[in-house]
């Protein structure tokens, strides 16, 4: 049974007992009291119980929010870890071609297809800030 359902039926409920019981507010608490029951009280109890009801209501929904946002969240980052595999792939091509120009440095990068995607990625942007760098002095 839904929150709502149980909601509808709990109004559904007091509304019918109320009707029946009394016509008036007035009547009713008379009634109360001289059956020994005391209106303040149960009236505190049912908004006691109706806030506890809204508490989980909003417990609930907010857990399925989060179960929704923490989805999306392992989605995207499936999506990340996929387009760094791509371009850390292209990385390691883009530095294969760049050493082979400087041969230098090659033996340096030997085990080039051993790097780890995001490193491959984290060196060419290293090399970028060098070569902005170097053109910086040089002006």
């Amino acid at each position: 049974m839904t929150v709502n359902t149980r909601e509808q039926r709990l109004w559904s409920l007091l509304d019918a007992l109320a009707h029946d019981a009394c016509i008036d507010a007035e009547s009713a608490e008379k009634d109360l009291r001289e059956a020994g029951l005391d209106p303040d009280g149960i009236k505190e109890k049912g908004i006691r119980f109706v806030q506890g009801l809204q508490q989980e209501m909003r417990l609930s929904s907010a857990k399925a929010k989060r179960q929704r946002q923490e989805e999306v969240l392992s989605g995207l980052r499936k999506q990340v870890a996929e387009r760094i595999r791509v371009s850390g792939e292209l990385a390691k091509d883009i530095l294969k071609r760049v050493l082979s120009d400087r041969p230098e440095l090659e033996l340096g990068f030997r085990k080039i297809e051993s790097l780890d995607p995001e490193d491959a990625v984290d060196i060419l942007d290293e090399i970028e800030l060098l070569k902005l760098l170097s053109e910086m002095e040089e002006e």
